[in-house]
């Protein structure tokens, strides 16, 4: 049995592993269910059910986990993706009015390990990575921590994104993200960037024009979080589908293609965040392409 699959909690917020010397906490912060349209936007919605119909869905929706994932080292403490955080009032996202109730901050809370962590890496800023950023009361959650963005991702969202496309993106853009100005912010703009030994950023757009995914490497074993690079185990199988999540479709046709690769070749562990908790797996090659297996 694989080291990192015995140390599975039976919390279901919680699953730990290792990855040589680096121990991992992924916590599960909140559940959204997601249209098959909306995942699958260039798809007959036949087409998509049939294919659907082996991961045990038969009908809207598609449910999906957000998750953020803990490293802990001798000495320090890195955290990547915050959640979605909590809000009193709802929003509307997709139609729907609904209520952030993130409880990955208070998770955090509760162990005593928010005031521990060195540094916050946040792969993008969509509402469920970066929304744990701020509390209510516009108070970051982290102090003066060093929190870490792609260059290109932060000159999207706080240049190019046009206020009123969506009340959620709206919200995380206004409280979450232009409130960093004043914190300690760190941009990036290398392809890929190495924060700590064994930890390395990368460049992965697409989604957005600054997504990073972290590669762990320790003692000969390589983990890595892909971010949203992928939302479905089919979006590795028919590398054409597509999904109105992503900026950029070719570009996330053309990263997809580069991190299966990278995992496949490097015998990679694979956390993809919107897969059933907690995601974990690795990537197999086969006479057409690539698929998924989960551990």
């Amino acid at each position: 049995i694989p080291k990192y699959l015995l140390h599975m909690m039976n919390q279901t917020d919680k699953y730990q592993f290792s990855i040589g010397e680096m121990q991992c906490t992924l916590f599960k912060d909140f559940n959204f269910n997601y249209r098959i349209q909306d995942y699958f936007n260039n798809v007959e919605m036949e087409v998509a059910l049939e294919a659907l119909h082996y991961y045990n869905i038969k009908k809207d929706p598609i449910p999906s986990p957000y998750v953020a994932l803990l490293i802990e080292l001798k000495d320090k403490k890195i955290l990547v993706d915050t959640g979605l955080g909590r809000r009193k009032d709802p929003l509307e996202f997709m139609g729907h009015q609904f209520v952030i109730d993130g409880r990955l901050i208070p998770i955090l809370q509760e162990g005593n390990l928010l005031e521990d962590i060195d540094t916050v890496v946040v792969t993008h800023l969509h509402p469920d990575h970066a929304g744990g950023l701020f509390d209510e009361m516009g108070q970051c959650n982290f102090g003066d921590t060093e929190i870490i963005i792609h260059q290109a991702e932060w000159e999207y969202w706080t240049n190019k994104y046009t206020m009123g496309e969506s009340p959620v993106f709206d919200y995380t853009v206004r409280e979450q993200v232009m409130p960093l100005q004043d914190q300690n912010l760190k941009l990036i703009s290398k392809q890929e960037y190495e924060i700590y030994p064994g930890i390395h950023l990368l460049k992965i757009a697409g989604h957005t024009p600054g997504q990073l995914a972290v590669h762990l490497s320790s003692e000969g074993e390589d983990f890595l979080y892909i971010s949203d690079a992928w939302l479905h185990p089919l979006h590795i199988q028919h590398l054409d589908w597509t999904t109105i999540f992503d900026l950029d479709h070719q570009q996330a046709k053309r990263t997809r293609i580069r991190l299966l690769e990278m995992a496949y070749d490097q015998a990679m562990i694979v956390q993809s965040f919107h897969f059933e908790f907690p995601g974990m797996g690795r990537i197999d090659k086969v006479t057409n392409g690539w698929n998924w297996v989960a551990s």
